[in-house]
């Protein structure tokens, strides 16, 4: 009897594993696809330069996850989705109602708070990944990762394959709210939301207490006067060589090879550049979501030997632009720079949530780490938009994407 009860516990627990594995997938797969639907539909891309684009985009994703993680803890789990929610169908309605001809303030409104958006349910999930375990991170790790991949191939297949306009894609986001409710509420264990709404009450208990003996920077213990401050500051020095560094120069060299390398290079093979581009990108997010999914099969002991890689391949990768040595080279370099990239991302989350702290100090954590993933794909996006620029002026080959009418 007593072996009995330990093997239905036992099922019954991996059961639970398995919907917090598939709910932090969902969620993940759907935050990571609806900015682009509302990105694609605002159609910012005619006005204004792409390196102006991506300020856009990314720059609301990096504010938001330095401000909001000192003041999400007051606001319930249970009620952070519903208002994520109702944001996203506000978007969806405004982007129905402004096409492209509507002066772009209205668009770069949406696209901001779209990013806004995404970004405070990323700070949300991830903060509450202390009760998840590793279940919940390789969920969110396949989810954002599969959400990269779809993203990479779903306006090409939505104009060139079904024929339709980018801005139709805002059918979808009803579809994708949807399946982010039922991936928090159904499918998500209950006792879950429960526990972290114990943890609410808990956090905001001990920042009050925090407050009060003005001793509140992240989630360390200090003492006053000037070791406080000396703490703090070495809290900080270690929370960025530690963990922001490797998300940010991941990030960067994933997004400096999306955004940099792709027009300057030969793809006699495709007929458009559409094309070229989508498989292109396919190759770098199936690395991507490769790496994310990878936490278990290949943990990372060493960062610095995957920031050596990724220092190495993008170096190849732009020294096979400049020459022309090979598309087919060039496609297996940026899969292998997005393996890393996404296997560094997901091994840094894993460390952070393995250090066992409480939930609002884990909240304000993992805000300022995936700040510095949020700081590489802006610093590497526009970095590559304005190299792409200066490649395509400069380098003249009649083969390269940069001079050809397609």
């Amino acid at each position: 009897m007593a072996s009995r009860s330990k093997t239905t516990a036992r099922a019954a627990w991996s059961f639970d594993e398995f919907r917090i594995f598939l709910a932090f997938a969902l969620i993940g797969l759907t935050n990571t696809i609806l900015p682009s639907l509302i990105h694609a539909a605002n159609y910012l891309i005619i006005p204004y330069p792409r390196h102006i684009v991506i300020l856009i985009e990314v720059a609301p994703v990096l504010l938001t996850k330095l401000t909001l993680p000192f003041i999400i803890h007051r606001i319930p789990c249970r009620i952070r989705p519903l208002l994520v929610a109702v944001v996203w169908v506000i978007l969806k309605r405004i982007a129905d109602d402004t096409p492209p001809n509507v002066p772009p303030p209205i668009r770069i409104a949406t696209t901001i708070i779209a990013s806004a958006a995404s970004a405070a349910m990323e700070v949300s999930c991830l903060g509450t990944l202390g009760q998840a375990g590793l279940p919940g991170l390789a969920g969110w790790g396949f989810g954002t990762g599969a959400g990269s991949l779809e993203n990479a191939a779903w306006p090409f297949l939505l104009t060139y394959g079904a024929g339709k306009l980018l801005r139709s894609a805002t059918t979808y986001i009803y579809y994708a709210v949807a399946l982010l409710l039922v991936a928090h509420f159904v499918v998500l264990p209950p006792r879950f939301s429960k526990r972290c709404t114990k943890n609410d009450a808990r956090g905001k208990q001990h920042e009050n207490v925090i407050v009060e003996e003005g001793q509140s920077f992240l989630w360390h213990d200090r003492s006053a006067g000037l070791n406080h401050e000396r703490s703090r500051f070495e809290s900080l020095r270690n929370l960025i060589r530690s963990e922001i560094s490797p998300l940010f120069i991941a990030s960067a060299a994933m997004s400096l090879p999306q955004y940099g390398l792709a027009r300057p290079l030969e793809g006699s093979a495709f007929e458009t550049f559409a094309h070229f581009y989508t498989t292109y990108g396919m190759a770098l997010h199936l690395g991507v979501w490769i790496g994310r999914s990878s936490l278990k099969i290949l943990p990372v002991r060493n960062l610095r030997l995957h920031m050596t890689t990724l220092f190495v391949w993008v170096a190849l990768s732009f020294f096979n632009a400049m020459f022309l040595v090979s598309t087919h080279l060039a496609f297996f370099m940026v899969f292998l720079i997005g393996l890393a990239a996404g296997s560094v991302y997901v091994n840094v989350l894993a460390r952070l949530v393995g250090e066992g702290r409480e939930t609002a100090a884990r909240e304000v954590g993992v805000g300022f780490v995936t700040a510095g993933d949020a700081g590489g794909l802006l610093v590497g996006g526009v970095v590559g938009s304005l190299l792409e620029m200066t490649m395509c002026r400069s380098l003249v080959d009649g083969k390269r994407w940069c001079n050809r009418a397609r």
